[in-house]
């Protein structure tokens, strides 16, 4: 499974259009002060951990899919609510030992419970561990879905209440699945979007079912803007494209009767791609992060073994948009929270 997970979109469209949305009737703004937002709860892949994946040692967080010390777009949205969000677990990657000083998964009990790799409802991962023989076994990539994820949550919560925000996004992990699939099929695009799309539908009904109020659904960005797709070709970009806006339009479709926020990443993140110079942007083409010949990526993620030692040029992570090949820097993450948060406070609530 390709970490490739969640990017953003090309759109023309000026800033002062990005915050149009689709917001079911019974979202409102309004709410009465004992119903003010008191924790947020987040799922999704790569672009909501907010440090699941742990590669070093005796570390009490892993790190994200970004520039580090970045922080992800629903961190930052929980942190303008004076909130915190945290990893639900860490996942240690390494041999796994007796004395449990190796690799495993380990409990933290937070509300991120969104992970690097995960599709929206197939665990492909699962546990992640490999069994590689004589009675060693590696703990690798877990990539919880979507609907386990949220399966994680209920069984210890049992239900959602008034006055959480939840964040979900997701979907891009299982259209690079498609677009990587050596047997690719175009002709077979338009049945594999209504399909992925139904599934994120089915979980945000999960959402809205166990008492969710207050859900802000960030869409998914086109795919054919990342620098990984264009790098493939027209086609690929073309194909890839197609694929994205089809999604994130049947996914409005079916979620406009529900009470969800639905945030247009894609126009967005597509505005900002279209205007870099006025967010403070150089780069908007090519990865902040170079490669280390010292921790080569694990499987491309570049972004996740970036620090500040290995970006191309000095601040990148605050003048290039994309991390790498998919994933965005510390300031495209910055003005994703902006954007999204000003839309939670507006339809959502304070």
């Amino acid at each position: 499974m390709s970490w490739q997970l969640s990017v953003f979109s090309r759109c023309r469209a000026s800033l002062a259009l990005l915050a149009v949305v689709a917001v079911a009737a019974a979202c409102g703004g309004d709410h009465e002060e004992d119903d003010r937002i008191q924790s947020v709860v987040s799922f999704g892949d790569s672009l909501s951990d907010a440090g699941t994946y742990n590669l070093q040692a005796g570390a009490r967080l892993g790190q994200r899919f970004t520039t580090e010390p970045g922080k992800v777009w629903s961190e930052r949205i929980a942190q303008a609510y004076d909130l915190d969000l945290t990893p639900h677990r860490r996942v240690d990657f390494g041999l796994i030992t007796a004395d449990g000083s190796g690799g495993g998964r380990v409990a933290l009990g937070g509300n991120a419970y969104g992970e690097g790799g995960a599709r929206i409802e197939l665990d492909e991962a699962g546990d992640g561990v490999v069994d590689l023989g004589g009675g060693l076994k590696l703990q690798a990539q877990t990539a919880m879905s979507l609907k386990s994820q949220i399966d994680a949550y209920l069984a210890q919560a049992k239900k959602f209440d008034k006055t959480q925000l939840v964040l979900v996004q997701g979907g891009a992990n299982d259209f690079f699945s498609f677009l990587e699939s050596p047997t690719l099929d175009p002709a077979e695009a338009p049945a594999y979007a209504e399909a992925m799309a139904v599934a994120m539908a089915a979980q945000l009904q999960r959402l809205v079912d166990a008492g969710a109020t207050r859900v802000l659904y960030s869409n998914m960005p086109d795919l054919s803007m990342t620098p990984e797709i264009r790098a493939a070709g027209v086609t690929a970009a073309g194909l890839a494209h197609f694929l994205s806006d089809t999604y994130n339009t049947l996914v409005a479709s079916a979620v406009k009767d529900m009470p969800i926020v639905v945030f247009d990443t894609a126009s967005m993140m597509g505005g900002v791609m279209s205007s870099p110079a006025d967010y403070g942007l150089t780069n908007v083409d090519v990865p902040a992060c170079a490669a280390d010949p010292l921790a080569p990526s694990i499987a491309g993620a570049l972004s996740l073994m970036c620090t500040t030692d290995t970006l191309v040029e000095p601040d990148a992570d605050q003048t290039y948009f994309f991390a790498d090949g998919v994933h965005p820097t510390d300031r495209g993450h910055q003005l994703w929270a902006q954007f999204a948060g000003e839309l939670a406070k507006e339809k959502v609530g304070k």
